[in-house]
């Protein structure tokens, strides 16, 4: 807005109240939900339900997108294709930078290779947001709390 306030859409569709942690919108897309492609979790897209686990993956997505500065849809597939690189070979300031060997990197190199971890890590054993297997998923108060961590070291 005018006050540079952002506003995340396609998250905090989960419900979830102090009494009843794991309640759960019962929306599905088959009931008609709303989302944006590349952004959805393929959990809803598939029919799932919302939950904190969904919602973590369009904040990821989100992540990559200011990180990569690309197109949410099949992101690490094309930044594995222009790099010629395993998502987990590529580097974080190489996604941020592009592949230009002109363009610079905005982000500090290190906040940028954590961003990317935090968001995707092809490794099956790394917690992260979008990772595709649910089990994998890291929480999305996890991710706060280290994105917070970045924000103190990166001051």
């Amino acid at each position: 807005d005018a006050n540079l306030h952002a506003r995340l859409a396609d998250t905090g569709f989960a419900k979830a109240t102090r009494q009843h942690a794991d309640e759960r919108l019962t929306l599905s897309v088959g009931q008609g939900a709303c989302y944006t492609p590349g952004y959805a979790d393929p959990i809803i897209i598939n029919g799932g339900e919302y939950s904190a686990v969904t919602d973590g993956f369009a904040v990821g997505m989100t992540l990559l997108v200011c990180l990569t500065n690309r197109s949410p849809i099949a992101v690490v597939d094309r930044c594995e294709a222009e790099f010629g690189r395993g998502w987990d070979e590529i580097s974080g300031a190489e996604i941020a930078g592009g592949s230009e060997g002109g363009s610079q990197c905005a982000w500090p190199p290190e906040v940028a290779d954590a961003v990317k971890r935090l968001c995707f890590s092809a490794a099956g054993d790394t917690p992260s947001l979008c990772a595709d297997r649910r089990r994998n998923r890291s929480s999305i108060e996890r991710t706060m709390h280290a994105l917070l961590e970045l924000q103190k070291t990166a001051a």
